[in-house]
């Protein structure tokens, strides 16, 4: 009885959430005909986040107030958009930027484009960082919290390295890899960074720098203070980055609204005219009429069988299946933002690539902030290739990875007895290492995968085997670097990979659609529904993973042995 009276009060709570939601909507629905008074000031918050694609968050994110932010292209539409709309009087920018360096090319690619419209850009910060100010340098007027700080201090990547820890413990970890650029497991073996690491950190973090560099471009005198700061002191307070010309005012936020509303027109509120960047973007449709090139995200680590917060090898094929099979569909631009994973689910998808070509679609590719290893792997073969300066790209090469627990457990008195029927009955064992024999008949598969990625990178480029060999090896490229080296085509993003789509067709006003992975149905219901709720638990917030938690989750979820095509490390830049 008490499980009946459970789905009851359960069904109950959804009925009852189901209607007012109906309600919340409908009354949504009016607000959004409201059209936009003349003098509104479009406000894009550069926290909030703007991926490739938009997770879809659970009732309880949605509950707690989570935000899955506004899609990268939807904002760049938006700020199109904005220009020529002649309600919209002008941008104010303001939030820390959390953004991967090449969304932050393509969104200052749009900034710059909306002030060509000639309307006002202003930014108001309590915190400017390179990537912040990236963007800031953009605006007519930066102003600055009396307390803020500008903290210029050059770019860094670390790895922690743990072999000395582990052995402490007892935990051993075996690996099979190919390419002496393959760093991804090197921070179990060693501890120190090996001098190939180092050497290919140095260029990615140099083409970082000098994109950050291009500052210059938009505020006159800039680059060389920006540069002074670095060399010397990493970061100045206010008065100094005003003394120096890096921000035209010291305000508190109070005054910050005041000048916003003589700008727009006051509203009854107090509050100046305004219009969010969320409530401007709008969505744009995933099945538009008659499109004839289309747009597919393949964002997160690659992984076998059904997507589940990244890439399902078998989800993402169905989805380019299906625009093989669609007779409008003459172009297909596939979005990459990923770090790689399983090979064998790359393949799947790559095969679908070929598949689509094969019928006479034209396939690009946009590489977004990284597409390397299983990214690269799935990108290869396409038509053309276009990535950013600051894509983190390249990564071809192939590893495995084996712990084991005998010592440290044998340290608590426990160990494994097995009976088999095979001497490799036992292979994915974590409770003894590998023998010699086994590391043999696993490394033969990593040197056949690599071989393999090195064939496909071959074919697909229409470079000589060799060639390839010599800039793989699991090296991570830069956008820049691999245009040098011809993993690539041209630099640009989403936008100028379907403008060379566009082009290739020889239609000029092709159409476009955005396929997005379906939802749930119930799930996309709930979702709409608790968007437009009061968020009571907001002020709960989720602790964040640790960062090798993060990396070995995807290995964690696969069951059996695997070869990885992976970037060697999360990418955590400072």
């Amino acid at each position: 009885m008490k499980l009946l009276s459970r789905v009851f009060t359960v069904a109950l709570g959804v009925w009852l959430a189901v209607l007012l939601g109906i309600l919340v909507l409908a009354f949504a629905a009016g607000e959004e005909d409201r059209p936009l008074k003349p003098g509104t000031v479009l406000v894009m918050d550069l926290s909030l986040p703007m991926p490739d694609l938009v997770p879809a968050l659970s009732p309880a994110d949605l509950l707690q107030g989570a935000s899955s932010g506004v899609p990268l292209h939807q904002v760049i539409a938006a700020l199109e958009k904005a220009g020529k709309d002649k309600n919209i009087c002008g941008l104010f920018m303001t939030g820390l930027s959390n953004h991967g360096w090449a969304n932050l090319q393509a969104l200052r690619r749009a900034l710059i484009s909306f002030k060509e419209s000639g309307k006002p850009v202003h930014g108001s910060f309590t915190y400017l960082g390179e990537s912040d100010y990236y963007l800031a340098s953009l605006c007519d007027s930066i102003s600055v919290d009396p307390l803020g700080v500008l903290q210029i201090d050059g770019f860094s990547l670390g790895t922690v390295y743990m072999a000395e820890a582990l052995e402490k413990f007892g935990l051993q970890i075996q690996v099979t890899r190919v390419g002496k650029y393959k760093s991804a497991v090197e921070s179990f073996l060693y501890s120190e960074m090996t001098p190939e690491n180092e050497e290919q950190l140095r260029g990615i973090l140099g083409s970082f720098q000098d994109e950050f560099f291009e500052v210059s471009s938009s505020r006159e005198g800039c680059g060389e203070a920006l540069a002074e700061i670095m060399a010397t002191r990493g970061m100045v307070g206010t008065e100094d980055a005003l003394a120096a010309g890096l921000i035209d005012k010291v305000q508190y936020w109070d005054q910050i609204l005041d000048s916003l509303a003589e700008m727009s027109g006051e509203e009854e509120d107090g509050t100046f005219r305004q219009i969010s960047m969320q409530e401007y973007a709008q969505p744009q449709s995933p099945s538009a009429t008659n499109a004839s090139i289309a747009v597919v995200f393949a964002q997160g680590v690659i992984v076998d069988g059904e997507s589940s917060g990244g890439i399902g090898g078998d989800s993402l094929a169905y989805q380019l299946r299906q625009l093989r099979y669609t007779e409008e569909i003459k172009a297909v631009v596939l979005r990459v933002n990923s770090p790689g994973g399983s090979a064998s689910a790359s393949e799947v998808i790559l095969r679908e690539m070929e598949l689509l070509k094969e019928d006479g679609k034209l396939v690009i590719v946009s590489m977004g902030n990284v597409a390397a290893s299983g990214g690269y792997w799935i990108a290869c073969k396409a038509d053309a290739i276009v990535a950013e300066r600051t894509t983190i790209t390249g990564s071809i090469g192939v590893f495995g990875i084996f712990p084991n627990f005998a010592e440290a457990a044998s340290r608590l008195g426990l160990h494994e007895e097995v009976v088999k029927t095979g001497p490799f009955a036992d292979l994915e064992s974590m409770w003894r290492p590998k023998s010699d024999l086994e590391l043999q008949v696993i490394q033969s598969f990593v040197d056949g995968i690599y071989d393999g990625f090195l064939e496909r990178v071959s074919d697909g480029r229409g470079m000589e085997r060799d060639a390839v060999h010599e800039i793989a090896q699991g090296r991570v490229w830069s956008g820049e670097a691999a245009l040098d080296r011809g993993l690539v085509d041209q630099l640009g993003g989403l936008q100028d990979a379907i403008a060379l789509a566009k082009e290739k067709l020889g239609d000029a006003d092709a159409s476009v659609m955005y396929d997005l992975p379906e939802l749930d149905p119930l799930d996309e219901i709930l979702a709409q529904i608790l968007e437009e709720l009061p968020a009571p638990l907001a002020s709960l917030k989720a602790l964040p993973l640790d960062e090798v938690q993060l990396w070995l989750a995807p290995f964690q979820s696969q069951k059996g042995w695997q070869c990885w095509a992976r970037l060697p490390f999360l990418i955590n830049l400072r």
